[in-house]
């Protein structure tokens, strides 16, 4: 659609089911525009409502609107989804100050929609898409209303890195309050590869004797099952209630790092950067790619990756190889998780995670400029002079 000329400049951030989020100028400065397709339009008003019922720093309030079209009130320029693989490309991991510091702003911002005047205004399901990223570190909680970042407008969630979905809600039932207890505890795991853990969570989820490594493990154990129970009456019913929980088992630990805002804020600045730094890769250069099949070993010009003992990343690997060379546009996540680990049954909350880790090792052994994602695939990366033995 033609956009008013007050809306100047627009750069697209993500086309979603219907509706795609723009960053646009205008007389207020850079501001995230939501526009319609004709057939998506009642989810705009959806979206308007909610957003005017909550109030919070981390929910951008509506500034504009018009027929196909909101304007908000935050100058995103990207979402954590696609900030997270740049940051995994990078190898720029969080500390964990600072993913205390963004667990708790999830919290408030999830507080804060809980308590709208007028209802509740829940999600059933949290996702990396539904954090938007300002260019100074800002993020912004998005999807109230609709969960458009996530939900396809036959009801049908995404398939999508670091997301959870409430199982009541999967089945059509609406979000509560107790949904979204179980979508932000469910996300976490999937953030695990982007974040130094404290070691005393290592230490403890190895089976650590000591007295404290044993009540902490307890602890977890409990967190889990209360935070994830399949019936949400059985669930912990808040956001405060759990985030009591966060602090109690935080603080069996008192030399805990405390939540770092201003550290998320630095992080999160520099995740977008990378996202949007030109990087010196197969997109720009061709790159040499020998494949040894019988001793499963990879040679990137002079280096070598041997993945002989790496049977996951061997496998995950080898299909990427045949799906270049078979002309295939590229593997989802579930089809990589069905090449690592064919003899599994993969939770879905556990198979963003092992994806995530197998790619981020792969990239580490010399891999990094080999593969590429694209939308939602992998694939090799455009330029690379691959050759195999049979």
């Amino acid at each position: 659609m033609r956009l008013p000329e007050r809306l100047a400049r627009p750069r697209e951030i993500r086309r979603y089911d219907g509706l795609t989020a723009l960053s646009c100028a205008t007389p207020q400065g850079r501001r995230l525009v939501l526009v319609a397709e004709p057939e998506a339009t009642e989810r705009l008003a959806r979206i308007e409502d909610a957003h005017a019922r909550i109030t919070s720093p981390h929910i951008p309030p509506v500034e504009d609107a018009g027929e196909r079209f909101l304007v908000f009130a935050c100058d995103a320029r990207g979402d954590l989804e696609v900030a997270a693989d740049a940051a995994l490309a990078s190898d720029l991991r969080a500390p964990y100050a600072a993913a205390v510091a963004f667990n708790e702003l999830l919290m408030d911002a999830l507080e804060a929609a809980h308590a709208a005047p007028g209802g509740a205004v829940c999600f059933g399901a949290l996702g990396a898409r539904n954090v938007l990223l300002g260019e100074d570190g800002h993020a912004w909680l998005f999807g109230a209303g609709d969960n458009f970042p996530l939900r396809l407008a036959n009801g049908r969630f995404v398939s999508s890195s670091f997301r959870a979905v409430a199982p009541e809600v999967l089945l059509g039932v609406a979000p509560t309050p107790a949904s979204d207890v179980y979508a932000l505890h469910g996300i976490l795991p999937t953030l695990v590869p982007l974040v130094d853990m404290y070691p005393v969570f290592e230490e403890a989820a190895r089976g650590g004797a000591t007295e404290t490594l044993a009540a902490v493990r307890a602890a977890l154990v409990e967190m889990q099952r209360d935070a994830l129970a399949p019936a949400p009456e059985e669930r912990v019913q808040s956001v405060d209630a759990l985030r009591q929980r966060y602090r109690a088992i935080r603080a069996l630990t008192p030399a805990i790092p405390a939540p770092d805002t201003s550290g998320l804020q630095a992080l999160l600045r520099t995740w977008i950067r990378a996202q949007r730094a030109p990087r010196e890769s197969a997109e720009s250069e061709a790159l040499s790619v020998f494949v040894d099949r019988a001793k499963r070993c990879v040679r990137v010009g002079s280096r070598e990756a041997e993945l002989a003992r790496r049977g996951s990343l061997w496998r995950i690997w080898e299909r990427l190889v045949d799906a270049h060379l078979a002309g295939e546009p590229g593997i989802t996540r579930d089809g990589l998780v069905d090449a690592g680990w064919p003899d599994e049954s993969v939770l879905p909350e556990s198979a963003s995670a092992r994806v995530h880790v197998a790619l981020s090792t792969l990239r580490k052994l010399g891999l990094r400029d080999c593969f590429v994602r694209h939308g939602e695939r992998y694939r090799i990366a455009p330029g690379v002079e691959l050759r195999t033995t049979d």
